[in-house]
């Protein structure tokens, strides 16, 4: 059995990996929502000392209490974009996928990388799919990107079935979103 794909590097696959790799792990996910807790509860003693204590300004504590909670979340929405305009370098280039039972095969056309690659599966580190693309990452922070709608011989269907008998399962995860 044998998954070819062709994925062109375009700003909406960068935006959409971006979005994808601030939460992919459950680590990422509670450290934001206790920076998150964290945040309003100083927010909110910095309140209770304004109107209980006294001695600081009724405005701040509002802008504070209004304010502050926002600012991960804020920080969060434009990291994306950010990663996006850094990666200027890679727009319009693409890799081609050949996965076959033993192995793979990635041609890049990167203008800092380019080159092939042939590999087993246990070359990746861990390989994420979602519910438009895989993610195949060769370190913690290195990764090919590849939509779902750029296979063009075989299926979705022949790709899973490859990684799950190649891949332990804990290299190979499925997540709902993006």
């Amino acid at each position: 059995m044998t998954v070819k794909a062709k994925t062109e590097y375009t700003e909406e696959l960068l935006l959409k990996f971006a979005r994808f790799s601030i939460m992919r792990t459950p680590r990422q996910v509670v450290t934001y929502i206790v920076g998150e807790l964290i945040m309003l509860a100083m927010a909110g003693f910095y309140a209770y000392l304004t109107w209980v204590v006294g001695g600081g300004s009724v405005v701040i504590a509002i802008i504070f209490l209004t304010t502050i909670p926002y600012i991960i979340p804020f920080i969060l929405w434009r990291a994306p974009y950010k990663s996006v305009k850094m990666s200027k370098r890679v727009l319009g280039a693409a890799n081609y996928y050949e996965f076959s039972d033993d192995e793979i095969i990635i041609e890049s056309t990167f203008p800092t990388a380019e080159g092939q690659t042939k590999a087993n599966y246990q070359f990746f580190d861990r390989v994420y799919e979602t519910k438009t693309m895989f993610c195949f990452f060769t370190s913690k922070v290195q990764a090919c990107i590849m939509n779902k709608s750029d296979i063009t011989e075989g299926t979705i269907t022949d790709l899973q079935e490859l990684l799950r008998k190649n891949l332990p399962p804990k290299k190979y995860i499925v997540r709902g979103k993006f």
